[in-house]
């Protein structure tokens, strides 16, 4: 949840609950038949298949508050024109430590699953899971390690030159390591991001 700090005469902050960004996902996913017959050229494009890339930058904030940005690069290969199996390696730096601290940032990395509604429209839903490792700002480097895991979703827009793809996403990135008092603690990251690539 992110909330601006309170005070007197200051209006309030918006906040970003976890049935917001699942309603948005929901609301991206089953909108694809209608997009989908508004780009009738894409449904005339080659299926999805083989060797498939993509690369993304973009920003978001974590459920403490903090805003930063993001990157990400994604490759992997096609099961079928609905199934899209790859891995994802990403980059959040969000400037501030965890603890209030300066200069941190988690690089992650996990195996994703790509599930196209249809065929014919660009409208996905991503599920992935896997490692991270970040720094706190304690002058000690990486001092942070433990589970990843993404669930989000995103729309494929087909250029009409290149054979490329843009693709907007959004994405909640689950970190689980230790807090400041040495215990197990599951954070969120809100990510919103724009990528470039072709299947």
């Amino acid at each position: 949840m992110i909330r601006a700090s309170p005070g007197r005469g200051a209006p309030r902050a918006a906040v970003l609950r976890p049935g917001s960004v699942a309603a948005a996902l929901v609301l991206l996913l089953w909108t694809a038949p209608v997009a989908g017959q508004q780009q009738a050229s894409r449904a005339s494009r080659e299926e999805r298949s083989g060797f498939w890339l993509t690369g993304g930058i973009g920003g978001g904030a974590r459920d403490d508050g903090k805003g930063g940005v993001a990157a990400y690069l994604r490759a992997g290969g096609t099961v079928s024109p609905h199934v899209l199996l790859g891995a994802d390696l990403g980059l959040w730096d969000h400037g501030a430590g965890r603890y209030g601290n300066s200069g941190t940032g988690d690089l992650y990395g996990t195996f994703d699953l790509l599930l196209y509604p249809s065929a014919a429209a660009g409208g996905f839903l991503k599920l992935g899971a896997g490692l991270f490792v970040g720094g706190r700002g304690s002058g000690e480097g990486l001092d942070a390690a433990g589970m990843a895991g993404t669930v989000g979703g995103g729309w494929d827009v087909r250029l009409p030159f290149g054979g490329l793809d843009v693709t907007p996403g959004l994405d909640v990135l689950l970190l689980r390591d230790a807090d400041a008092s040495g215990s197990e603690a599951l954070h969120a990251v809100y990510l919103f991001t724009v990528g470039v690539g072709f299947h």
